[in-house]
Parts: structure tokens; sequence; C-alpha cells
């Protein structure tokens, strides 16, 4: 049985490590990796390395002690010799100049993180300050904010790479693939939270999915709060509008119209410095030619989620006497109309007297 064992444990020992070379750019070891339960914590040589050391010992100590059987008749001296070989091998285990690193700092880090996304944010991405700093000491921080602010972080170091994540965002700010992998998987705002040694945005930002507005600076860091999906142009034009249309109005008297404005798209209505969403008017002929094709704007709130329903007090100008259609829609600045991108406006027929 001994000698069973021995050998079972250098085969295993052996398999372990022909399964963790790398041939070619390949090794088996990744097939163990994302098949076997468990097999993420073996992700690093020196883990593997370790578990193989167990099972070479295992056969060692088995040979040590069968050899102390055979060789040494005397119960007291083979206990004697054991004994010994055990103090031989523990000043292996003393460590003179342990790792470790003033947690201070990172902790430091951490609490100005977390109040930079905590509240702000639904899942926030940390640009990596400096190439020369070791990569778990910048993301630990944002790894620990995120946890304690409950918000979810891309890439705050964890020990597990999130499924299906690209290489290219795991160390570096690729703001694309950030937005590419996120999609469909958070509805919201992004906060990009970076490094103030740097006093620029990355250049493949688009700015005017950012609202200046949402910006905030602290000691160390700059985070920007982004729409997901980015707003500009808007994913889905989709809207509900109901509206109490006076059926009489006086030429050129301007009028506040009470209305409801829903958001029947899938994702939130987010607020932008270059192409904000308002809510405006066209005049149209009973034939269907346009009179006004560019009414004046009445603001909508910062940002309104799916299905929410606001209320406002449109702003409408009537134009010259006589029977119109008036077509109340929203619109995104620099980008087009609601209504020409398929949404359904609210039309009613007025008479415009002098």
């Amino acid at each position: 049985e001994r000698t069973i064992l021995i050998k079972a444990s250098l085969i295993t020992a052996l398999i372990l490590f022909v399964l963790s070379l790398e041939i070619f750019g390949f090794s088996l070891w990744r097939m163990i990796y994302a098949l076997i339960p468990g097999a993420t914590a073996i992700r690093a040589v020196g883990r593997v390395v370790l578990i193989v050391e167990v099972y070479v010992l295992v056969a060692s100590l088995l040979c040590v002690d069968g050899m102390l059987r055979s060789k040494v008749a005397n119960p007291t001296l083979r206990s004697a010799i054991a004994l010994t070989l055990l103090l031989i091998t523990l000043p292996e285990q003393i460590i003179f100049h342990p790792m470790s690193y003033e947690k201070a700092p990172v902790l430091k880090l951490e609490s100005e993180l977390q109040a930079a996304i905590e509240a702000k944010c639904d899942v926030a991405y940390a640009v990596t300050a400096s190439p020369l700093t070791a990569f778990y000491l910048q993301q630990l921080p944002i790894m620990w904010a995120g946890l304690n602010a409950g918000v979810p972080v891309v890439n705050g170091y964890s020990g597990s790479t999130p499924a299906g994540i690209p290489s290219t965002i795991e160390r570096s700010a690729n703001f694309p693939a950030v937005l590419q992998w996120l999609d469909g998987k958070v509805q919201g705002r992004l906060c990009w939270v970076q490094s103030n040694r740097s006093n620029q945005l990355p250049p493949n930002i688009p700015l005017k999915s950012i609202n200046a507005d949402l910006r905030y600076q602290s000691e160390h860091f700059t985070t920007f709060v982004i729409p997901l999906p980015p707003n500009v142009p808007l994913k889905e034009f989709s809207q509900s509008i109901e509206a109490k249309v006076p059926r009489l109005m006086r030429s050129h008297q301007i009028m506040k119209v009470p209305l409801f404005v829903q958001n029947t798209s899938r994702y939130t209505w987010f607020q932008t410095e270059e192409a904000p969403i308002n809510l405006s008017y066209r005049w149209l002929k009973l034939d269907g030619t346009i009179v006004v094709d560019n009414g004046q704007r009445t603001p909508i709130p910062a940002s309104i989620v799916p299905g929410e329903t606001i209320a406002l007090n449109a702003i409408v100008e009537p134009p010259a006497p006589g029977q119109y259609q008036l077509s109340l829609t929203l619109v995104q600045e620099n980008v087009g109309w609601f209504a020409d991108r398929g949404a359904k406006p609210f039309n009613a027929e007025v008479k415009i007297i002098p």
C-alpha cells in the first residue's frame, strides 16, 4: 500500500506538471481552469507549484518513513531521527523580510473613490494611475470602494476576471471596449474615474456624451458620469405624449399647454451638454404642409428612466390665423426630432384667431 501511495503521489505531481506546461502558446491548464469548479483559484504558476509540492512531499515523507523503518530497528532512535529531520526543515519557514505594504495610503484612496462613486453611479471603471505602480495596488482601492459603496466595478482587482471581458480593458483605458462590454448588462450611469495626474480625458471618450455638470473633482481623482448607453445619439427614439390642447388660440399669443410625457424606450434619457432633449412642436396645415417647422423649446428634467412619466407646461406660440394641426414631439438637439425617427407625435387640430 505504501508503494502504491508513493507511486500515485508522484504520478499525480507529474501529471500536474505536464498539464501546466505551455507549449507553442497553449497550455492544457486552460481547460482545467475553465471547466473544473474552483480551478479559477489556481491561476498563477506559484500556486500550481505549491499543489505539485504537496504530492511530492507526501511521496518523500513516505519514502523517508519506509527507509527509517527498514534501516533503524530501534523505535526511539527512529523517532529521534525523524524529529531531527523535522527541526532541520523549520528554518526554511522563517521569513526575515515578509512581503507587505503600508495600508494607510490605500485606505485613503479607497475612501476618496467611494465618495466619488457612491450615489452617483450604477457601474464604475477606474483608469489606472502609473505603470510604475504595481497593478494590484492600483486596483485594490477601486475594488474596496465598489464593495463599500455597493457599486459594481468593471476592473477592480479581485483576482477573478469577469466572464467575457476583453483583455483590452483589463488593464487599460479603452472607452469603446468598456461600453461594448457593458452594452446590455447595465443601464444608467457609468462613472469613469481617472487619476488627476492626467489633465485630459482619453481621446476616444466622446465629450458630447458627458454633461459638464456631471464631473466631480477630488484630491487624486476626477470622476466623469456618462450615460449608458451614451445618449448621443439616443439608441431608441420612443415617446408617449398626452396633452390638453385648447381648440382655439390667438395668433402669436404665447400659451402654456399642460401635457404628460412618458419615456417608452428601454433606455434612460440623460441630458447632455451638446445634445439636450427638449419638447417642441410643429404647426401644419390640415393637408400636412408644414407652416412652422421649428417651434419653441420646453426643457425636460435631467434624467427620465424607462416607463417614467413627467408633467410639463409646453410653451407654444400660435402662427397666423387659420385652421392648423399642432404636432407635439420631443427633439434631441443636433441629432433629430423623435417624430422623424419613428416616434408617434401628439396631434391636435386648433383654430387660430387674430
